[in-house]
C-alpha cells in the first residue's frame, strides 16, 4: 500500500483529486470530499469493496499512515458521500481519468536501450528497468502541463 501512495503521488493522482473533485454540497465537513474518495480508492485496492468495512478501518495504522489522518471515515460518512455524487461528480470524476490516461501515453517506450542482438544481458534487462523508471518519474515530474 505505501508503494501505491508512492506512486499515486509521484504520477499526480492525490494533487489532481484535490484539485479537480469537489460534490456541490458546501456544507462544511471534517473528511473533505477529496479526502472520502482518496480513502474510498485504497480501500478498493485494499480489497475492502463495501462501505461497510470502513467501520473497520477507522483506526487502520497503514490506511490513517497512507492518508495522513488520525482517524478514517467510517460507514456513517461514506452513504451520504455517494447520496452526494451527481452529474458534476462525474464529469469530475472522467477528468481525473482523462488526464491520468495522458500521463501514462505519455510514457515513452525504452527501446534505445536494447543492443540489436537477439542475447540480452542483465545490463540490458538493468538499462531497460532504469529509463522506464526515469521516464515514469520524468513525465510524472512535468505533470504542470496536464493542468496539475
Amino acid at each position: 500500500m505505501l508503494l501505491i501512495k508512492e506512486f499515486a503521488a509521484r504520477v499526480g493522482l492525490t494533487r489532481l483529486v484535490k484539485k479537480l473533485f469537489k460534490t456541490n454540497d458546501h456544507t462544511a465537513r471534517r473528511h473533505t470530499d477529496p479526502d472520502n474518495l482518496m480513502q474510498i480508492i485504497y480501500q478498493i485496492i485494499a480489497a475492502y469493496f463495501e462501505d461497510d468495512c470502513a467501520d473497520e478501518l477507522t483506526n487502520d495504522p497503514v490506511l490513517t499512515a497512507i492518508l495522513g489522518k488520525e482517524k478514517l471515515v467510517s460507514q456513517p460518512t461514506l452513504s451520504p458521500f455517494w447520496n452526494r455524487m451527481d452529474e458534476d461528480t462525474r464529469s469530475q470524476l472522467e477528468a481525473i481519468t482523462e488526464r491520468m490516461r495522458e500521463l501514462v501515453y505519455s510514457v515513452q517506450n525504452p527501446t534505445s536501450c536494447f543492443k540489436r542482438s537477439s542475447r540480452f544481458s542483465s545490463s540490458d534487462i538493468f538499462c531497460s528497468i532504469s529509463h522506464t523508471r526515469s521516464s515514469v518519474f520524468t513525465n510524472a515530474a512535468s505533470v504542470g502541463r496536464f493542468g496539475l
